[in-house]
């Protein structure tokens, strides 16, 4: 149920403490953990932050970015087509990948008929189906 706790500690670590920034071209991928969390995550990610930032004096790092927008650089989030990934891309931009997981429970046997089910084909989604796994994979 809380499968993605420990990956969303290490980024808060890997980003608040300027790992993210000093390595620009280190990716992260996070699969097999959903990604219904990754919005929250984000905005909790800024406003954490930014609250430790007032209430302590400065951040525990400078970072030229936004915390999340480190995330949004260099980190994909595999996504399960039940988690609707085109409306978790409108809250947080083109973050995420295909998976199936089958045959596991959460998995699905029918992976690009359900993605289509909700919208998500490779035609207009090449984030979900491509540009997002290839991010990860260049060098």
């Amino acid at each position: 149920m809380l499968l993605w706790v420990p990956p969303a500690l290490a980024l808060t670590d890997l980003i608040a403490n300027g790992t993210l920034a000093r390595h620009p071209n280190l990716r992260i991928g996070i699969v097999e953990l959903s990604a219904i969390w990754v919005p929250m995550y984000l905005l909790m990610l800024d406003g954490g932050l930014d609250f430790y930032t007032k209430l302590n004096g400065g951040p525990l790092v400078e970072l030229d970015l936004r915390p999340s927008d480190y995330f949004r650089r260099q980190v994909r989030v595999a996504a399960f087509s039940y988690e609707d990934p085109e409306r978790l891309r409108a809250k947080t931009g083109d973050l995420f990948m295909c998976c199936s997981d089958y045959p596991h429970a959460e998995g699905t046997a029918t992976p690009l008929a359900d993605y289509e089910r909700v919208a998500a084909t490779p035609a207009h989604a090449s984030g979900l189906f491509h540009d997002n796994a290839a991010l990860l994979l260049a060098q």
